[in-house]
């Protein structure tokens, strides 16, 4: 099932979630360059352009390293990416690695473009809408270790803590908003200690079941 079209209202109603905690609103406080890339209108050629800078890690395919060391972009949302990006770009993310290669100076050459002709937000809103519409990797790095292993708890707990109430929430959305059928994984959840990163175990079996099913869902990692 493609989301996509539910994302940006699931968004709205996370973002209210997480910001009603006390000082929890900073983070992502409307206006700004955020704001303002959300709303342009993206041209396909100059993302390319400006991704060229990006390729540099992230590989032209944006499926970076399956360690996770520079982790896949390729079919990310555009909203992921366009907040991720200007965070860095603002400082608001502490990211020493990307910041040189965020600047204005460094996306607008890329562009051709020199400062004053273009809005630097206008690049981000290219280059964001090119990552997002990138084949995703069919075989990404994935977690190794099964139930025995203590990773696979400090896997479970980073979602636990992390991931299950947002996907709860946008779960039943789905399940009120729609009559179409999605598909979730049954599997469990591993983490790659190398990389952070909480990722789905190698096999990963799926059950589609209908949005009419007043079920609790509360893993989701195929859309």
């Amino acid at each position: 099932m493609n989301v996509k079209p539910m994302l940006k209202s699931f968004a709205a109603v996370v973002s209210l979630a997480v910001c009603s905690g006390a000082g929890a609103a900073e983070w992502n406080q409307a206006g700004g360059e955020k704001d303002e890339a959300m709303v342009l209108k993206p041209d396909r050629d100059r993302g390319i352009a400006v991704y060229e800078v990006c390729s540099a890690c992230h590989l032209l395919e944006g499926w970076g390293l399956t360690d996770g060391t520079f982790p896949q972009l390729a079919g990310q949302h555009r909203e992921v990416l366009i907040k991720q990006l200007a965070d860095i770009r603002a400082l608001n993310r502490d990211n020493p690695t990307m910041y040189p290669f965020a600047l204005d100076d460094q996306i607008l050459q890329a562009a051709g473009y020199h400062e004053g002709d273009i809005k630097p937000a206008q690049l981000v809103a290219d280059v964001t809408d090119y990552i997002s519409k990138l084949p995703m990797n069919p075989d990404n790095g994935k977690g190794q270790w099964n139930k025995l292993f203590p990773e696979f708890a400090q896997g479970k707990k980073l979602y636990d803590d992390n991931c299950v109430q947002c996907m709860v929430i946008l779960v039943r959305g789905m399940l009120k908003s729609s009559t179409r059928k999605f598909t979730v994984s049954t599997s469990p959840i591993c983490c790659d200690s190398s990389s952070g990163f909480v990722t789905a175990s190698a096999a990963t079996p799926t059950r589609t079941w209908s949005s009419r099913s007043r079920r609790s869902v509360t893993r989701i990692w195929r859309w």
